[in-house]
């Protein structure tokens, strides 16, 4: 960031910005409905966008005038404050408030940054400027070796960030936000697509819980082996950057595993609980931050696990990818079964417990040409998405180099 166009400055953040924190709202707070919402850090998607429908929290209407400091108005910008240190997705991601007409009150953990020299900083243009990986990197060193990263005030204001004259700020948000637009229409097709999938469904064999069409049902334990895998130790450099391709939670996110983030060596396989597993097997998550429990995806490679996936086995009884979709529809059932204290888990015993519809294969093949017909219309959505996605990078290292 050494060479900046001329006009271009590079300040910290506290030279513009200020910061304040929420209220630790406590659960005995909440009611079951109102137009009052505590807005979370779980309201902050870790793609900058701000999602007010998300596991919603109600709060007395009357806490808008008692906590009045702490109610957010549209257009402001919140900040996620912590997260976990393995699987950071939302630290420092900030994002622009969208009220919906609602009354929204700022929780503990979440910060609202207050412009200081508003005549030097155009709001949208900061939600992007801090969404950067360089940003996200900076944030990652507070972690101090814990699981579980706690920014406070002075470590968010202290990040460095480009700033350009106002008009620049505003064209560069602008090209942004088009680009970010584009990414968003297309993630909307691959989301209506996936609805699309769960009505063929519904419509030939159901509801799972109903079972109005009378199908036989099965645990899950009765119908195929069901095993895990395992972490190798990281503290022997044999193990990893192998080519054995090694799954963990995070992409057990509902669609064929063609590659992994990770690879480990033979090594690690023959000195671990890691197995290699075959195409077609179902992985599903056993925990996992936010959405990621219950979470299901297939095997489209031979491939190890972590031990947060539990995986089931393929079976001549079933077609993977109708067990597959079942399970899909029947995400929240699956997370609802999850035990534990301070965070719940899902474990083999209660995926092995876990009841499914088995109707005739004939029809099971049926569905699962259906299916792969959706998956192939899914699978040029998400090129077309990859591309965008490269679009949106390119033009975000362009634009914070004056380059647009």
């Amino acid at each position: 960031m050494s060479n900046l166009p001329k006009k271009w400055n590079l300040l910290a953040l506290n030279q513009i910005c200020d910061l304040q924190n929420g209220y630790a709202f406590k659960s005995s707070d909440y009611v079951n409905i109102s137009s009052t919402l505590n807005c979370r850090m779980s309201n902050i998607r870790p793609n900058g966008v701000f999602d007010l429908e998300h596991n919603q929290k109600f709060l007395p209407d009357s806490y808008t005038e008692k906590y009045k400091q702490y109610l957010l108005k549209d257009g402001d910008v919140i900040i996620a404050m912590t997260d976990m240190a393995t699987e950071a997705k939302i630290l420092g991601v900030p994002t622009i408030v969208k009220t919906q007409g609602k009354n929204l009150l700022l929780n503990q953990r979440v910060g609202k940054l207050i412009i200081k020299k508003p005549e030097l900083i155009y709001f949208p243009y900061l939600k992007y400027v801090l969404n950067r990986e360089q940003v996200k990197k900076y944030f990652l060193k507070f972690a101090g070796g814990g699981l579980q990263i706690n920014l406070c005030k002075d470590d968010i204001l202290s990040v460095t960030i480009p700033l350009p004259p106002l008009e620049e700020q505003k064209k560069i948000a602008e090209i942004l936000d088009q680009a970010e637009e584009l990414r968003r229409k297309r993630k909307e097709a691959i989301a209506l697509l996936n609805t699309l999938t769960q009505s063929i469904f519904i419509e030939m064999f159901g509801d799972p819980v109903k079972n109005l069409k009378s199908f036989p049902i099965f645990r899950l334990g009765d119908l195929t082996k069901i095993s895990s895998g395992s972490t190798p130790s990281r503290k022997n450099s044999e193990n990893f950057n192998g080519n054995i391709p090694w799954v963990k939670t995070t992409e057990v996110n509902e669609r064929l595993i063609t590659d992994t983030e990770e690879k480990i060596t033979e090594t690690a396989l023959q000195n671990s609980s890691c197995h290699l597993y075959p195409v077609g097997s179902i992985l599903i998550a056993l925990y996992g931050q936010g959405k990621t429990r219950g979470q299901c995806a297939v095997l489209g490679i031979e491939a190890a696990t972590n031990q947060a996936c539990g995986v089931l086995l393929p079976n001549p009884k079933y077609e993977t990818n109708f067990l597959f979709a079942q399970l899909l529809i029947s995400y929240s059932r699956l997370r609802a079964m999850a035990r534990g204290g301070n965070q719940e888990n899902l474990n083999l015993g209660l995926i092995a417990d876990f009841t499914v519809l088995l109707p005739p294969l004939s029809l099971q093949k049926e569905f699962a040409q259906r299916f792969e017909a959706v998956e192939e219309l899914k699978k040029s959505h998400r090129a077309s998405l990859s591309e965008l996605d490269a679009l949106f990078a390119s033009l975000q290292h362009r634009a914070f180099r004056g380059e647009l």
